[in-house]
């Protein structure tokens, strides 16, 4: 199947430069982006067609959501889902490691180097990038993004939209709310509520300035 990717940056390109790390099955036409700089342009060896918009009447057609910010990625997944036409395949690297009994929802990206024990339940268009180790019974919410070497601890769960930092971690059994942002190698002892953002060691609100 043919397939465009949404986001001609560093996610995007990933994928494009290694979409054999994670299917055969896929053709990929290049990308679309909103940023009008790179439209016309050669990115990652691929196209930009033109504004994400160019999707809302194409059909028989993969999408692959290349970003990672999950306010922007809320915002184009509720506006594509419009169009039955599209399709949003998982693609999970062929060098992580998923434990069986763990579920994966559909347009998400694992990536190498991941790891997600059993009981899991990752919904639709996470990120999960290199070098996450995902504790057993660990639940991640819709549109949330684990940035490289995240590491959570069993029965963790996290809201819809949430903005995992590098190096960031959690004990077992943490609540995060959704929309919260956490600071790179934050470390959560306690529960997050919704759209806070978090840094430190252990982990603190950061207060506005």
């Amino acid at each position: 199947m043919d397939l465009i990717i949404v986001g001609a940056g560093s996610v995007g390109g990933h994928i494009a430069l290694n979409l054999e790390e994670y299917s055969g099955d896929l053709n990929l036409l290049g990308f679309v982006d909103d940023d009008p700089k790179k439209q016309g342009t050669e990115i990652f060896g691929y196209k930009v067609l033109g504004p994400v918009d160019l999707l809302q009447k194409r059909e028989n057609l993969a999408v692959v959501i290349g970003i990672a910010f999950p306010k922007i990625k809320i915002k184009i997944i509720e506006k594509l889902k419009a169009n039955k036409g599209l399709s949003f395949p998982t693609l999970i690297s062929r060098n992580a490691w998923i434990s069986r009994g763990t579920v994966i929802g559909v347009g998400s990206i694992v990536y190498p180097g991941a790891s997600i024990n059993y009981g899991c339940d990752i919904q639709d268009f996470v990120v999960i990038n290199m070098n996450s180790a995902i504790g057993h019974n660990c639940s991640i919410g819709e549109c949330t993004s684990l940035a490289p070497g995240v590491n959570l601890g069993g029965h963790t769960k996290i809201g819809k939209g949430v903005d995992v930092g590098i190096g960031a971690a959690s004990r077992q059994n943490i609540i995060v709310g959704d929309g919260a942002v956490i600071g790179g190698q934050a470390m959560l002892v306690e529960n997050v509520t919704a759209d806070s953002k978090i840094v430190g060691v252990p982990g603190r609100v950061r207060l506005s300035s």
